[in-house]
């Protein structure tokens, strides 16, 4: 069941994903979903979904030269500001910084 979200997510995580709409893909009721997923994540169903976004958004700056905007709505935020504090929170920096220190062109110790 957690595969099949996680999937779900991953094909179009910029989707407004409502908790009905992610428990038919996962096959089953809202409430097992919501109570499937924090027994084996200790997630709620939401914060899952941010991680799966933000673990994207992580990538995408790492591995891409997208700008941090692009970035944002393609891993699901409509507002730039909201995803970079959401980001800063979870990456204790912001997401230029981010990619300085983790890019593909970041200095690599030898």
């Amino acid at each position: 069941m957690l595969a099949r979200l996680r999937i779900g997510i991953a094909e179009a995580p910029a989707h407004p994903w409502t908790i009905t709409e992610l428990a038919r893909r996962a096959g089953c009721t809202s409430a097992r979903l919501q109570q499937h997923v924090r027994d084996t994540t200790g997630l709620s169903v939401y914060n899952l979904l941010v991680a799966q976004r933000l673990e994207l958004a992580a990538t995408l700056l790492r591995e891409t030269r997208l700008g941090v905007q692009a970035v944002a709505a393609e891993a699901g935020w409509q507002c730039h500001s909201r995803f970079a504090a959401v980001f800063r929170a979870h990456y204790g920096s912001a997401p230029r910084a981010y990619r300085l220190r983790h890019g593909k062109s970041a200095a690599k110790p030898f």
